[in-house]
């Protein structure tokens, strides 16, 4: 059996590592995660510190690490996780806002640690001198692992005091600091702020912009990566089908469109409740077009091998290449719905449970087919055939065309296609005739009982001679010999092997030897015997022998002395 070619199973490994870490980058979701019992959160005091320190880090030195301090402190656990993490951010660059314009803000004047005492939650007012009506009231609690943060109140209420304070003046003291979409709402013009339908008008358009933006991008990937296979493509000598191409690209547009709404949301300044539908929403349509994408790539992929397979002798690679392409989608696809079901519920622990169990029964109902599963690993593991060999499995015999998850697919001597489950390769025996190094031609040569034994030994002879002649017949094992008396002729075994890879050659082989033992024959003038019956009568004289020996042992000195006689002939 021929050592599989080690680019292309290189290639194959590539392939399938590249689809896994895709989907283990599609789970990897932000998820706000607050530090367990902490000195920075052990009371409202040190927990408005903690808040101040950190979102100035963020607006000032674009501290991320400290982005993230300052989004655990609100509690979002109202929300779901998919925009728990967005509102979060959101509130914690509001409240600053609001902060800035209402009262110069001083924990040490708030929140004494003994007033605190074993209550599970506190609040302070803030009012702006200029505008005494307005109240703006801060509620803390304290989560069960003993952190104080924001209450889900100040989450609420925080978009309604943006727009209160949104022309209010800076108070003394206070920086303008602002973040990323704050500065990108700060260039748009006022009348462009007003909500006409859900969102605000330069919300829709700045939508847009992210569409056209995501489709500019795919524009510019897809000459990257048409070029890029072109490329490979002449260094191994191996064209790509240009339709697979286009298929992949059209996917690969609503991939990137819906990436770049997905992330660019942020910029937007939404809402956190459309933020949540805007973002399930290409969340959504980014895992439909990543399979999809996925799918096609896959199958750009497999042509590639597949050209590259069949510039190979060994036809393990012919096999490989589609049960790798099945094994890409299925992956795939087991990704895609898994990303799909982490959109629709947050619990995956008991979503993993759920798939387990279901696996699990799953699998008592289809026992069958996981050992198909496993008669496939038999056959890529130990190569019991080729693609293209003909092979025997119990009754069934038949060349090998096509190898799946579930069966192996033989077309047979009558043209017919026989499918063959896999699980049959584990118990049964697989008689490879197709690895047959030398064919074996085997028959007995009957000849008439009246022939002389010096013309049986000239006709053995010359059956001898025809396979010395013979350039494919193997000149160390043959054998003619006279083999058996039977009923009714003298048979000669004759036993040889020929080099015949296919069954053509085979019977080919086989009609020169016959028509040479026929011609043979005819020139020595040997009758070759067909079964016969003989009607014999004898008459009185023929039932006396008078050279019959008297004694046994002369009868066994007579014996001896014949045999003498013809081994010296």
């Amino acid at each position: 059996m021929a050592i599989p070619d080690v680019s292309i199973l290189r290639r194959c490994v590539g392939a399938l590592c590249f689809v896994l870490v895709c989907g283990a980058l599609a789970f990897a979701r932000p998820v706000v995660q607050g530090p367990t019992t902490s000195p920075e959160f052990a009371d409202p005091r040190t927990s408005m510190t903690t808040y101040q320190r950190a979102i100035t880090a963020w607006k000032n030195q674009r501290d991320e690490a400290q982005r993230s301090v300052a989004k655990a402190c609100f509690d979002v656990r109202h929300m779901a996780a998919k925009e728990a993490d967005y509102a979060a951010g959101r509130v914690a660059e509001d409240l600053d806002f609001v902060l800035d314009r209402v009262v110069p803000f001083d924990p040490t004047k708030y929140a004494d640690r003994a007033l605190v005492g074993d209550s599970t939650t506190w609040t302070i007012d803030l009012v702006n001198d200029r505008h005494p009506s307005d109240v703006f009231t801060l509620e803390f609690t304290r989560l069960s692992d003993g952190r104080w943060v924001f209450g889900r109140s100040v989450v609420e209420r925080v978009s309604d005091w943006w727009s209160v304070v949104q022309d209010w003046p800076l108070v003394a003291g206070a920086g303008k600091r602002m973040t990323l979409s704050e500065r990108v709402r700060a260039t748009v013009p006022v009348r462009f702020q007003e909500i006409h339908f859900w969102l605000e008008d330069w919300q829709w358009l700045g939508l847009l912009a992210l569409m056209l933006a995501g489709w500019a991008l795919k524009l510019l990937v897809s000459v990257v990566f048409r070029h890029g296979v072109d490329r490979l493509g002449r260094a191994d000598g191996i064209r790509v089908d240009r339709a697979l191409l286009a298929s992949f690209e059209r996917p690969l547009a609503l991939l990137i469109t819906a990436l770049m709404v997905a992330r660019g949301l942020v910029l937007l300044d939404v809402e956190p409740a459309a933020y949540g539908i805007l973002f399930f929403a290409a969340s959504l349509v980014l895992d439909v077009a990543a399979v999809w994408a996925a799918f096609r790539l896959v199958d750009v992929a497999s042509s590639f091998l597949a050209e590259r397979a069949a510039q190979t002798e060994n036809k393990f690679d012919d096999v490989l290449v589609p049960l790798l392409r099945r094994t890409l989608k299925i992956v795939v696809a087991v990704v895609g719905i898994l990303y799909l079901a982490t959109l629709i519920t947050d619990d995956v622990t008991s979503l993993v449970a759920g798939i387990s169990i279901g696996t699990l029964a799953l699998g008592f109902a289809a026992k069958d087919s996981i050992e198909n599963l496993f008669g496939t690993f038999t056959v890529l593991l130990d190569k019991p055939f080729q693609l293209g060999d003909v092979i025997k499995v119990g009754d069934v015999e038949g060349t090998v065309e096509d190898v799946g998850f579930r069966s192996t697919r033989l077309r047979t001597g009558e043209d017919s296609l026989i499918t063959v489950p896999n699980s049959r390769f584990i118990s049964a025996n697989v008689d490879n005739l197709g690895a047959r190094r030398h064919r074996r031609i085997r028959a007995f040569l009957s000849l008439t009982y009246d022939t002389p034994p010096a013309k049986i030994e000239a006709f053995c002879e010359g059956v001898r001679e025809l396979i010395r002649r013979n350039p494919n017949a193997r000149q160390d094992n043959f054998e003619v010999s006279l083999y058996q008396l039977s009923a009714s002729s003298v048979d000669v075994l004759m036993q040889f092997y020929v080099l015949a890879p296919g069954f053509r050659d085979d019977v080919a082989e086989r009609h020169a030897i016959y028509s040479g033992v026929l011609e043979l024959a005819q020139r020595l003038n040997v009758g070759l015997a067909f079964p016969t019956t003989t009607l014999h009568v004898a008459r009185p004289e023929d039932a006396v022998h008078p050279d019959t020996p008297r004694s046994r042992d002369e009868a066994r000195e007579r014996g001896r002395a014949a045999a003498s006689d013809v081994s010296k002939s």
